[in-house]
């Protein structure tokens, strides 16, 4: 239900609901906004989320969707009140906005599917192979102080994994992913490695969370483009998201279905591709002794 998501969802949420409603009445973003008297310009911002919509604004816009008085009005009306509270976090100072979207976007998506193809997703993420790891993406003027926070923030985030009704996560890794030593460079050798490897079984474990491994043998594929992630959502007005990670910074798509139709579709070639899940643990096994062996 949309009551139970995050504030900043509930905003996509309820203006993919107007836009909707207004195609289903017909109308043209012209023609919608000469009827409520306001200014196309302010429809267009409020369905494109640049900007909030209030009650009384709102309440005229679906007497012109002919939305009248009933469960549905009432519904949007509290989701709009609920849509407009603060959705801060106590990380966001050392995050990226796109990291700040992305989980918020997490604490209410059903379905996670993400594919890496350098390293352990953050969700998976043991503390020393996140503090390796932020440290070395993090910038010259970074301190340490920021590195540790964005470190905490990771941990942080996993708490999605102990929710009573966590989201059904899937993960594909390419090879190269638990075969490098992350970790190395501080002395450790291939220690924090064999310990994220051990910790990926575990979380594996775990009902409703697969992880698959796509061996170096499966030759070339669509994810050696990048690393991407899809979040799907029970609530049909939102759809599906998909975020990519890149050099040059984050992008997160949210209303581009063909946008997104091909990730999902390269996801479920990946899948096929990659080790079934009750190999996950025999192929870690091998690489942990194999590293412990080194």
């Amino acid at each position: 239900m949309l009551d139970d998501l995050d504030p900043v969802v509930q905003r996509l949420a309820l203006r993919m609901r107007l836009r909707r409603l207004r195609i289903g009445a017909g109308m043209t973003q012209q023609v919608a906004a000469s009827k409520v008297g306001w200014p196309v310009s302010k429809l267009l911002k409020i369905e494109a989320g640049e900007q909030a919509i209030g009650l009384r604004d709102l309440r005229a816009l679906l007497r012109v969707y002919d939305v009248r008085d009933g469960p549905e009005r009432d519904h949007l009306v509290r989701v709009a009140e609920i849509s407009r509270q603060p959705g801060g976090g106590p990380y966001d100072a050392v995050l990226s906005r796109e990291v700040q979207m992305l989980r918020r976007y997490e604490r209410s998506t059903s379905v996670i599917r993400q594919f890496e193809n350098m390293v352990v997703p953050g969700l998976l993420q043991t503390e020393e192979y996140a503090s390796a790891i932020l440290r070395q993406f993090a910038a010259p003027t970074d301190s340490a102080r920021t590195i540790q926070r964005r470190v905490a923030a990771r941990m942080a985030r996993q708490t999605l994994l102990e929710r009573r009704d966590p989201p059904k996560m899937f993960f594909i890794l390419d090879e190269a992913v638990i075969q490098r030593w992350v970790g190395a460079e501080g002395g450790d050798g291939p220690g924090v490695m064999c310990r994220q490897l051990a910790h990926l079984k575990v979380v594996a474990a775990r009902p409703g969370v697969t992880v698959q491994v796509l061996r170096f043998t499966a030759g070339s594929h669509e994810g050696m483009k990048g690393p991407f992630t899809i979040l799907e959502f029970a609530e049909a007005d939102i759809g599906e998201l998909l975020y990519l990670e890149g050099a040059k910074g984050d992008y997160i798509s949210r209303e581009d279905p063909a946008e997104i139709r091909p990730y999902l579709e390269a996801f479920w070639d990946l899948e096929q591709a990659a080790t079934g899940e009750d190999q996950l643990d025999l192929v870690l096994d091998r690489i942990i002794d194999e590293m412990r062996a080194s």
